[in-house]
């Protein structure tokens, strides 16, 4: 097993990853029969035998975030063969959290959590056994490949109607996680109940090409992926940190930042190494905010509801891949002004979760205990609205009947990038009080109308007892 570690440490660690070391052991002692360094009885023996970990309890509270650490290091261009001196690293760890979240519990399935401090663009917090693991994001993608490119591009608003209908894209015909349609919604509605269909349209038409030019900013490349895209078929998949990076565009002004957990690299005492956040301009601070208002309505009353209750702003996506006989893969990812959350809850060995185990149950529920922790002592500000975005209330039924936004003083809030924004009030629709004279000339009515200016007039009467138009 000692051997086989050495290819790749972090991968075959067995305290991190026993399957994947115990597998490289087994290895290591058939090539060692075939090159005749032991004998078949020799190699049976030791083939059968487990190897037994010990370690305190402290050290396993904290070994995930450590082997992050050593992963980030000796995967980076911060890594030097720096030979037998002495290297001391400091990180972002926040040990009082990192104990709390690591005892969360997420009933026995596989599972990665992080935080991040935006502020200082640093882990503060990781746990769990698969830091590289490369995962399907599902539909926590929409937010950042979708909608805020279709947004910033001006190809859609907010309060922009699409139908949610079945639908081939040369063959492609994605649907929604319960099967069923909803007919013309708005942005908002489809960002907060993630709905399938109009994030495959909306990509469709802005084009693959059109929201690179977005992603490729945060460091992922779609151009040669399809539609499926949109809903978290990416190859090769995101690790949970990478996910929750693309995150940081909408708490940070629509800026990416890479987060690290290395805060400082001293070798024999002295500094070589310090990190400094990069800021790479993605969205504007508009767009980012106007995403961030439909993502918590996915916390108020959408598929993140879990976190509704938390008595400050929270801001969230959920993600489920599966099918109807279980499910793979099941995120939540969130953020307050101040830090970013993610949860992922899956089986390493691909074996399928039931269904009642998706985005919004149990990684929505360990998102809140996360919260909950974090927030003990003090609760974070809301998102700070920009000069540039402005709020209007709009009526809602006659946006998705007619697809035209007319202010209404008890309509939904949307948020627009000022010179979008509508301007008519729906109580402009509503016909003037109009005064009618009525006489009688020579056996024919005289109708006269005070204004005379009137567009159009309907007139009903009774005849015969039948209503006339």
């Amino acid at each position: 097993m000692l051997a086989g570690i050495i290819k790749a440490p972090t991968n075959y660690s067995p305290v991190d990853n026993y399957n994947q070391s115990k597998a490289r052991k087994d290895l290591v002692l058939k090539v060692m029969k075939s090159q005749n360094y032991i004998t078949d009885s020799e190699y049976n023996l030791n083939y059968q035998k487990d190897v037994i970990i010990n370690f305190n309890k402290k050290e396993k509270l904290n070994s995930s975030y450590l082997n992050a650490v050593l992963y980030e290091f000796e995967n980076s261009n911060i890594f030097t063969p720096y030979g037998n001196q002495k290297i001391k690293i400091k990180t972002y760890l926040n040990e009082e959290l990192q104990n709390e979240i690591s005892s969360i519990n997420t009933e026995n399935y596989d599972n990665n959590k992080i935080i991040i401090n935006s502020k200082i663009c640093g882990v503060i917090a990781y746990n769990g056994d698969y830091f590289n693991l490369k995962r399907s994001p599902a539909s926590c993608v929409k937010p950042w490949l979708v909608y805020a490119p279709a947004i910033d591009s001006g190809y859609i608003k907010e309060s922009s109607v699409i139908e949610d209908k079945q639908e081939s894209f040369n063959g492609y015909s994605p649907s929604n996680f319960d099967d069923k349609f909803r007919g013309k919604v708005t942005v908002k509605t489809a960002i907060k109940d993630s709905l399938n269909l109009p994030a495959v349209k909306l990509l469709n038409g802005l084009t693959i090409n059109k929201a690179n030019t977005y992603t490729s900013k945060m460091n992922l490349d779609i151009s040669n992926e399809g539609l499926s895209s949109a809903l978290g078929s990416i190859t090769n998949g995101l690790t949970l940190k990478e996910l929750c990076d693309k995150y940081s565009v909408f708490n940070n002004n629509g800026n990416y930042q890479e987060s690290s957990f290395i805060k400082e690299i001293y070798v024999n005492d002295l500094k070589v190494y310090s990190h400094t956040p990069n800021n790479v301009r993605v969205f504007s601070e508009e767009t980012a905010y106007i995403v961030s208002d439909a993502l918590k309505s996915a916390v108020t009353n959408g598929t993140a509801k879990k976190l509704r209750s938390l008595p400050y702003n929270v801001y969230a996506k959920t993600g489920t891949n599966g099918n109807k006989n279980g499910n793979l893969d099941a995120l939540c990812v969130s953020y307050t002004s101040e830090i970013i959350v993610g949860v992922w809850v899956g089986n390493v060995n691909n074996e399928l979760m039931p269904n009642s185990i998706n985005g919004g149950t149990l990684p929505a529920s360990v998102s809140y205990n996360i919260y909950s922790k974090y927030y003990k002592n003090n609760y974070p500000k809301p998102i700070i609205m920009p000069n540039n975005v402005i709020e209007a209330k709009i009526d809602s039924k006659y946006l998705l009947e007619n697809q035209i936004e007319l202010l209404s003083d008890s309509g939904e809030s949307f948020y627009y990038i000022k010179g979008t924004n509508p301007t008519k009030s729906i109580n402009d629709l509503q016909p003037d009080l109009i005064d009618c004279k009525i006489s009688l000339l020579n056996g024919t009515t005289h109708l006269e109308f005070t204004p005379k200016n009137a567009k159009e007039i309907i007139i009903e009467r009774m005849y015969l007892g039948t209503n006339k138009v």
